[in-house]
């Protein structure tokens, strides 16, 4: 009779949905749709990255290494040539010493307190940097060249570009240095100190030279002692008596390498440029393998052709 009372399901219909499941997903009142996942990241982790965008990503990064990698090659390579250039000025102070206290003298023939000769550029390194009484063997390497690549099975071994020379000193060579093995990344000027006909070179009358600042002392080499051949190396590190010994004419820092003078100033030179430096008093500083001797990129051995020429 009348209208009834509506039910309780019916008056409260916005109750159903905590107990009872809802419509079927995709269809509301109208045509409105709606979906659970809503965006492709996913409720899951609604912030996070897509494969695309993540490839994207990697490939951004792979790029800008390739880019910035030699950058930061070439600026190891420029560190290790500061500290090659901080050993080289470490050791002219243990020259300079060496030379005030023997009356300007390079040091060469007997450095012994105990009377001992020593009477090799080899073992004036060792006594300068590696005898009984000091240990300044860290000044003996250029950080580009640290690593010995063989150890000596006699008296030496020559180095590399990227390797020192190696030196095994035992009893047999000066009665007080212990055996042990010696190795060096730098060469001494052999046309200053040796041989015996010029031993007695006083360094006060070099340094006086207008020339004393192009004057080569102390550089990098493969060998304990240096001077330059009558022509450039066919190839780099090459020793063939043909040519000369050319043991300081080696890349070993971006086409030169460096050199303490006879003033006891640094500097790099380029592998061209040690053929117009002043090696010894009568050296020919414009000779044919110069600029103003007249020599072309050409006439350079191939792997020397792309270097600055002097």
């Amino acid at each position: 009779m009348g209208c009834s009372k509506p039910d309780a399901w019916s008056a409260r219909p916005a109750q159903r949905g905590k107990n009872y499941p809802q419509p079927a997903a995709g269809k509301l009142s109208g045509n409105r749709h709606f979906s659970i996942i809503n965006h492709q990241s996913s409720i899951i982790h609604p912030k996070g990255f897509t494969l695309i965008e993540l490839l994207v990503v990697i490939s951004i990064v792979v790029l800008l290494v390739a880019i910035l990698l030699p950058s930061l090659q070439r600026v190891r390579r420029q560190a290790k040539a500061v500290g090659c250039q901080s050993n080289l000025r470490q050791a002219g102070v243990l020259f300079a010493i060496y030379a005030s206290d023997n009356n300007g003298k390079a040091p060469w023939g007997s450095l012994s307190d105990k009377g001992g000769a020593i009477s090799d550029p080899a073992l004036v390194h060792v006594a300068l940097f590696a005898g009984p009484s000091v240990d300044h063997r860290n000044l003996l390497l250029c950080p580009v060249a640290s690593r010995p690549t063989e150890i000596p099975k006699a008296y030496w071994a020559l180095g590399d570009t990227f390797s020192p020379w190696s030196l095994l000193i035992t009893p047999e060579l000066t009665r007080e240095l212990r055996p042990d093995l010696c190795i060096g990344s730098y060469g001494i000027n052999e046309w200053l100190i040796g041989p015996v006909s010029r031993s007695t070179l006083v360094l006060e009358e070099n340094t006086n030279l207008r020339e004393g600042a192009r004057v080569p002392f102390y550089l990098d080499s493969i060998y304990w002692s240096t001077h330059l051949g009558q022509a450039p190396p066919p190839y780099e590190g090459c020793t063939s008596a043909a040519v000369g010994p050319n043991y300081s004419c080696i890349n070993r820092h971006d086409g030169g390498v460096n050199c303490l003078f006879l003033d006891w100033s640094v500097r790099k030179v380029g592998l061209k440029e040690l053929w117009t430096l002043k090696w010894y008093g009568h050296f020919d500083t414009a000779g044919p393998w110069t600029k103003r001797g007249g020599a072309e990129p050409e006439d350079w051995p191939e792997w020397m052709r792309g270097f600055k020429d002097y």
